[in-house]
């Protein structure tokens, strides 16, 4: 699989370009350069959601992915069936930790809670750490970062 990256230079020249747009003709622009390896990650928080009604308008068939932690409140399941309602076009995944590993992306296999521990994983610099459980652990890492 080939991976397209931007190099630092064309970074700093995207960011010129793009100073002042909205974030619409951003999502657009990545949208179009990226597709179809392109995917909207989201926790359904407010921002989430208004990212992916942005994106829906711009593709209806935009990938959505999340991740189903086994504790997420109903109230967050009733919002997902709300959205699969409003936007039937979208891709909408939920990846679970234990989920057939032909389901869950690279990055996240083989991770998940350790000795039912909820674990975070620090990534800085396209590096993650080990697995963290212990919050001041957590902390130290996010200082780091």
């Amino acid at each position: 699989m080939s991976v397209e990256l931007i190099d630092e230079l064309e970074a700093g020249e995207l960011a010129i370009e793009f100073e002042g747009e909205e974030p619409e003709v951003l999502l657009e622009w990545a949208l179009e350069r990226f597709s179809p390896r392109i995917a909207l990650s989201t926790a359904f928080q407010v921002d989430g959601c208004v990212l992916l009604d942005m994106c829906a308008r711009i593709d209806p068939e935009i990938r959505v992915l999340s991740v189903d932690t086994g504790r997420l409140p109903q109230e967050t399941f009733d919002l997902i069936e709300a959205l699969r309602e409003r936007y039937p076009q979208m891709q909408l995944e939920l990846l679970a930790p234990d989920a057939p590993p032909d389901k869950i992306p690279p990055l996240l296999q083989g991770k998940g809670q350790i000795g039912g521990r909820p674990t975070a994983y620090v990534c800085h610099d396209y590096t993650c750490s080990q697995p963290v459980t212990d919050a001041a652990k957590l902390r130290d890492l996010l200082e780091q970062a």
